[in-house]
């Protein structure tokens, strides 16, 4: 969503005043009930200040859902919940937020906007620091074929100041005939550190994934590293990373003299795009690549794409597609070998909370 599409419809819930801009803004101090910003143009936003990242402010409406205004733009800000704030250095300042003179007051504490890397809700209600959605994709075929194809992803965020953890989830079901013919899961964790404005430490990236079609029975994958923020604006978030780590794979059976359970070291490379490509279109992009020894499958590729189209503030349509790839996948006991690549794509729902 565009800043001017959500600035405008929020201003006109505005009852009309005839006080003066500064009138209103020490009015706005008494408030209880909401954040507020006001913009370059004069319109103002009323909702939750949840996060801000090096150029961006995430802002929570009760009305849009969760939109992103540039900071560049932000002329006025008063939030009536302590808020935590992280300077350059590592410093943390709490306190409610308002500005003056051009600068950021934390309480009673005057900041140069440049000092800022980012902030946080210092709400001490922990479900303040959670977001979530959930995608699914269900697809009945009857007549000459008997198919059922289920598919779902859920993503659970906490994000404080200098934490950013992310848990997710991927499944995919099929069905033709009343035989099992996909069936694959993939669980995942990353918690990141932030140490500047564009650098972070990856603290631990750990991942579930399980396919008996791939001979997968179980395969557990840990490690760190760190990352790189390359774009962090209103309308582009794109970072990656990296680190070693090590793998643990449990085949679902071996030919004769192979092990059924391999432990190697590993390599993970990650990045995560996303972009609003208008006001109501998304692009989300997400790829990992695991590099192991020849017999845990030398290197699997994981990559997601999602197009989100805004039906509601919290409702989507979502079309998706996954893309997994194991370079060299091990042959079970009968002597077949897994196919290299698994595709898929949906076309469902996506919903925020």
């Amino acid at each position: 969503m565009t800043l001017s599409f959500c600035c405008h419809a929020a201003a006109s819930s505005l009852p009309e005043s005839s006080l003066s801009p500064e009138q209103l803004e020490s009015s706005l101090r008494n408030e209880q009930d909401w954040d507020w910003i006001k913009v370059d143009s004069g319109e103002w936003v009323k909702g939750r200040v949840k996060t801000l990242h090096s150029q961006s402010v995430e802002f929570d409406s009760d009305h849009f859902g969760l939109i992103q205004i540039d900071w560049a733009d932000v002329v006025y800000i008063q939030t009536n919940r302590p808020m935590s704030v992280m300077l350059d250095g590592g410093e943390i300042v709490l306190g409610r937020l308002a500005t003056e003179g051009g600068g950021l007051l934390v309480g009673d504490r005057g900041i140069r906007f440049e000092r800022v890397v980012g902030i946080a809700s210092a709400s001490p209600r922990e479900r303040d620091l959670w977001s979530a959605s959930v995608s699914i994709g269900i697809n009945f075929r009857s007549g000459n074929v008997e198919q059922k194809d289920f598919n779902s992803k859920a993503v659970l965020k906490r994000r404080t100041v200098k934490n950013n953890t992310r848990i997710t989830y991927t499944g995919n079901y099929s069905e033709s005939n009343s035989v099992v013919v996909a069936s694959n899961q993939t669980a995942g964790v990353t918690h990141d550190y932030r140490i500047s404005h564009k650098w972070f430490i990856r603290a631990i990236q750990a991942e579930f994934y399980r396919d008996p079609f791939q001979n997968r029975d179980s395969e557990w994958t840990v490690g760190f590293g760190a990352g790189y923020q390359i774009f962090d604006t209103s309308n582009l978030d794109w970072s990656i990373a990296a680190g070693p780590g090590f793998q643990r794979t449990e085949y679902v059976n071996v030919g004769p003299g192979e092990e059924r359970t391999v432990t190697t070291p590993a390599f993970l490379i990650s990045t995560f795009y996303e972009q609003d490509l208008t006001d109501n279109i998304d692009l989300l992009l997400e790829y990992q690549a695991t590099l192991t020894e020849s017999k845990a499958g030398r290197a699997k590729h994981d990559f997601y794409s999602a197009l989100d189209v805004d039906l509601t503030k919290r409702l989507d349509l979502r079309l998706a597609s996954s893309w997994k790839r194991i370079e060299n996948p091990q042959p079970n006991n009968d002597g077949i070998t897994p196919e290299k690549d698994d595709f898929t794509v949906t076309l469902g729902l996506e919903f925020e909370i």
